[in-house]
């Protein structure tokens, strides 16, 4: 439903309006519209699929427990500021029926609204329009059994996924990418509970500087990712290492790890590391004369080249890309003083071409 400006409501207030048969609702730009359904019940008791702007279900008195009761997808979009947001342990908390949650800058396109069969898939992409969206889950210790999917998208007002406690553990899917506020993903008490987790994708997050935080529950426990069998960290420019704590990791079931531009990660964890099915580490060259075509709408990459290497395991792999990587910075840093001493001007190499020629030199070897 696209609406006229003028358009406030379905009917008057003072009466009851029910709609059993409607399973889809999209109610776009209606700037004067509301939807408070407060006072009433069951309005919609078939309806399964609900677009809308996320001003209308941002507090229990605009979305009560039982206002929708068979809803499978719901996509929120903003389209002006926005000061609040109902967080994903509200929506779990009420949407007992729910398998897609989207939330999204701007009217949602692009994203897949085929449901999982058993638990639930949350897309939350570009919503820097809501400025309190700093923790897409706010309790402690919140029960999120039912979270299969989990995919963050230019969210650069997060500071946080989830509080310390937090269990994913039927989580088998983890993707976030370009959320500039973030500096770590998980706590090790969280990273713990992901014994379903099957892909691990991280990029393009400048804060981050460490995907598993070390926390006091479980700082020097054993955390293995029994069902991890792929993992990408990809343009963490701050990143030191996977975890900067003490923490044994195990990956029995890793069998692709790649890195890309994560120029200041000297070492994938410092505690005891196991990676059987591992051997080889995967390295990408892009085509970066077009940043944009980086990234599919299906969240896929192209326009890259892949290389591998392999210094007997991660850890030694990861040390070996370091140093290779600052030896190139001194050869191309003692090149250019030369030329500029010798009178032939400045040769300044960007981060492109020298990860290219890093890249090269590995390739050579």
């Amino acid at each position: 439903m696209i609406c006229p400006e003028k358009l406030i409501s379905f009917c008057a207030r003072n009466v009851h309006i029910e709609f059993p048969s409607l399973k889809e609702l999209s109610i776009v730009n209606c700037l004067e519209f509301t939807l408070d359904f407060s006072k009433q019940h069951q309005i919609f008791p078939n309806l399964e699929e609900l677009s809308v702007d996320v001003k209308h279900i941002t507090t229990k008195r605009h979305f009560p427990e039982d206002f929708l009761c068979n809803l499978k997808c719901l996509d929120l979009f903003f389209f002006a500021e926005s000061t609040s947001i109902l967080s994903l342990d509200d929506f779990f908390q009420r949407l007992h029926t729910m398998k897609v949650l989207k939330i999204e800058e701007g009217e949602c396109h692009g994203l897949s609204n085929e449901k999982i069969e058993n638990g639930m898939s949350a897309i939350i992409r570009q919503a820097n329009k809501c400025r309190d969206l700093k923790h897409i889950i706010k309790q402690e210790s919140f029960n999120m059994d039912n979270l299969v999917h989990l995919q963050v998208m230019w969210c650069h007002n997060l500071i946080s996924l989830v509080p310390s406690l937090t269990s994913l553990q039927n989580l088998t899917t983890l993707k976030v990418w370009s959320s500039k506020g973030l500096v770590n993903i998980l706590t090790s008490s969280t990273a713990k509970s992901l014994v379903r987790l099957r892909t691990m994708e991280i990029g393009e997050c400048p804060m981050i500087t460490e995907i598993v935080a070390g926390d006091d529950v479980a700082a020097k426990d054993e955390i293995v990712f029994r069902d991890l069998k792929e993992l990408e960290l990809c343009d963490l420019e701050s990143q030191t290492s996977f975890c900067s704590g003490d923490c044994c990791f195990k990956f029995p079931s890793l069998e692709r790890l790649a890195v890309d531009n994560c120029p200041n990660m000297k070492v994938f964890s410092r505690g005891e590391l196991s990676t059987p099915k591992l051997h080889k580490l995967m390295l990408f060259r892009w085509d970066r004369q077009d940043w944009s075509c980086m990234i599919e709408e299906d969240g896929t990459h192209k326009a890259f080249e892949v290389y591998w290497t392999w210094k007997g395991n991660v850890n030694t792999t990861i040390q070996h890309l370091y140093q290779k990587r600052l030896e190139k910075e001194k050869e191309e840093n003692d090149r250019s003083t030369k030329l500029t001493n010798a009178g032939g001007g400045e040769n300044e190499s960007s981060e492109e071409d020298l990860g290219q020629a890093s890249m090269q030199h590995l390739e050579d070897e």
